[in-house]
């Protein structure tokens, strides 16, 4: 399953800037290969994303699927 295109659609409806979204936590060309499908992250990236998204596990499952 790929997890970073929906990262980036839940960034584009908050209107979170990728600086304030990165906080240095990764490269902004690691994120675009992430979100761009190409490759994954880690836990810890992917738990600081959604940290700052200020979405929780269980909240981006639900979109992720759609509901």
């Amino acid at each position: 399953m790929k997890y970073g295109p929906k990262i980036l659609d839940i960034r584009k409806a908050k209107k979170i800037s990728l600086k304030n979204l990165l906080q240095d936590q990764m490269t902004p060309s690691s994120y675009s290969r992430f979100v761009d499908g190409k490759t994954e992250t880690s836990v810890n990236n992917f738990v600081a994303l959604l940290e700052n998204l200020n979405v929780t596990f269980d909240e981006y499952l639900y979109i992720n699927n759609g509901y």
